[in-house]
């Protein structure tokens, strides 16, 4: 209550605009973070099944043994899906360079603005307009929404930037999934080799292991089991002597 009695009575209306922005930019902000992080969570998972369903049968099989050979083979199958998955987003790049130099060469314009001429393709807002910003507690903020400079119109003499713009934002934000995948494998080879081979006595008691040894008085007699016919002591037909007996 003592912060919102400050802020009735310490701030002006502008000063109020100025923390409502802030707290609606911080809220975005978080909103954003979070939505890459499950991306990047997202991303980790898919390529985790991915390294997963490459070194399945060598470590089924035996054939890796140790985490310092996993790592090994590891790394060499995640180089190689860089290789194959980076060849994309390069193939584009060249294709765009190779259209840049041709296109450069014939019109002489290396130094055209492609960038700002692909922003005729959208809605555009004065920024640079000092009214729309206000300094609050020493730091300069955005007092209020830009107004509107232009609105989207195309001309056909930009035709180029049309093209090229989109290629190279293609090559590098393809090229960034690429590497984050790359990364992602590499962290869960790390986590797998340790994972794998891991040795733990959680649970494990020294005793119950132990082989049970019977007592000598507790071992069953050996004649026990024996047939009656193959013990003749024990057999009730067969005629006993009585060695005292010597009468003939």
């Amino acid at each position: 209550m003592a912060f919102l009695s400050f802020i009735e009575v310490s701030m002006s209306d502008n000063d109020r605009k100025l923390l409502i922005v802030l707290m609606v930019v911080l809220v975005l902000l978080f909103i954003l973070l979070g939505l890459i992080g499950m991306l990047v969570r997202y991303t980790m998972i898919q390529q985790g099944k991915r390294i997963d369903n490459y070194v399945h049968d060598p470590v089924v099989y035996r054939v890796v043994a140790d985490p310092e050979h996993f790592r090994k083979y590891g790394y060499v199958v995640n180089n190689r899906l860089l290789y194959h998955q980076a060849i994309v987003p390069f193939v584009i790049a060249f294709l765009s360079l190779l259209f840049y130099i041709i296109y450069a060469t014939v019109t002489k314009g290396w130094g055209e603005d492609y960038f700002g001429h692909f922003g005729t393709l959208f809605f555009q807002w004065d920024w640079s307009d000092p009214n729309n910003y206000a300094t609050i507690w020493g730091i300069t903020l955005l007092a209020k929404w830009p107004t509107l400079a232009s609105k989207p119109a195309p001309q056909t003499s930009y035709w180029a930037s049309y093209i090229l713009v989109p290629m190279w934002l293609t090559a590098i934000v393809y090229y960034l999934v690429v590497i984050q995948a790359f990364i992602a494998r590499f962290i869960l080879i790390n986590r797998r080799s340790r994972s794998v081979y891991e040795k733990s006595l959680e649970g494990y008691n020294f005793y119950s292991t132990m082989p049970q040894t019977p007592y000598p008085g507790n071992l069953p007699s050996q004649n026990a089991n024996l047939n009656p016919m193959q013990n003749p002591a024990q057999n009730p037909n067969y005629p006993q002597q009585n060695p005292f007996n010597n009468n003939k």
